[in-house]
């Protein structure tokens, strides 16, 4: 079935870039919107017949992730090294989707920091 589904979700963070040289460099906050993208694979969970999956299924797995970033300073979180940016955020939710039984389906993770501002991770 070539048919993907998207969920749409919000959080919010505070974050700063280290050694970037703009106004990144200093504390701030973006309202973000993440988009989860499924495409159909037979190891999903079992959705209803015509369904790639349940919208309620990605929100089961999801949510828990997005608490562990919303209303948090995302500096505090990635501390591997790695700077808070629209693109690790998304990778690292991306990798924490794929520990989970609808990663079987994830094909594209997209983090906004504005409107017109957004990073992709695909698979």
């Amino acid at each position: 079935m070539p048919i993907s589904v998207t969920r749409k979700f919000t959080f919010c963070y505070a974050h700063h870039l280290p050694g970037y040289n703009g106004k990144c460099l200093n504390p701030h906050g973006h309202n973000s919107d993440l988009e989860i993208e499924v495409c159909y694979d037979p190891k999903l969970p079992p959705a209803y017949p015509g369904m790639v999956i349940d919208f309620k299924d990605i929100s089961k797995y999801v949510n828990p992730i997005l608490e562990k970033l919303d209303h948090k300073n995302l500096n505090d979180i990635f501390i591997n090294g790695l700077n808070p940016t629209a693109e690790n955020i998304a990778d690292w939710i991306a990798a924490e989707i794929l520990k989970t039984p609808i990663g079987a389906g994830l094909i594209r993770v997209q983090v906004s920091e504005t409107n017109d501002s957004f990073a992709t991770w695909r698979k």
